[in-house]
């Protein structure tokens, strides 16, 4: 059946030459096609760097008490919590790193010439959705190399928030706004542009 998410994916792959990552986009679009219209059954692994375990344990409860199948890693090493976000077939990876100033970015993979579909997509819902918040001020939006973006076999966005203190005291009215996000996503995981 041709659909959009076809349509997107004969788009990305007619506009590359042979040389550039048009296997990996391909690849990507039809794993998104697969998502789950719904958290429910939604595989995911939520991971932190470090100060982050009460907004991590908050964001695994919601989720969990909506029927997804999510798993909580806490390793400091980057390729640990990719290794374990494959291993676990996850569709969604998300991870948290404490800030020590007022800033909050929300981080997918991109590089020259290819960006995760995916991963941008659930950024900018992040980047909604804890807006809306008001209390972690501007949220932004960036393509990185991070090694576990770059390690990861799925839709993965690292969450840099801080300060630590008002992320801690708002623990509940950001994972909200995270499974609000999340949610939203999976509802439509690509961005039709």
């Amino acid at each position: 059946m041709f659909g959009p998410v076809t349509g997107r994916a004969l788009d990305i792959n007619s506009a590359q030459t042979g040389t550039g990552p048009g296997v990996a986009a391909l690849r990507e679009l039809e794993r998104l096609g697969h998502v789950s219209a719904s958290l429910q059954d939604l595989r995911v692994v939520i991971g932190q760097f470090g100060g982050m375990s009460s907004l991590v344990r908050s964001v695994a409860r919601r989720l969990r008490a909506l029927g997804a199948n999510v798993v909580s890693v806490d390793e400091l090493d980057p390729s640990l919590q990719a290794s374990a976000a494959n291993r676990h077939a996850a569709v969604a990876y998300l991870g948290f790193e404490a800030e020590a100033h007022r800033r909050a970015t929300v981080s997918y993979y991109s590089t020259q010439g290819f960006h995760s579909a995916g991963g941008q997509s659930l950024a900018l819902q992040l980047v909604d959705s804890l807006g809306a918040t008001g209390v972690l001020g501007a949220v932004t939006v960036a393509g990185m190399r991070l090694p576990v973006l770059r390690e990861t076999r799925m839709t993965a966005v690292v969450c840099s928030l801080g300060p630590i203190q008002r992320v801690t005291d708002s623990a509940g009215v950001v994972a909200d706004a995270i499974v609000t996000a999340l949610g939203a996503w999976a509802l439509s995981p690509i961005l039709m542009t």
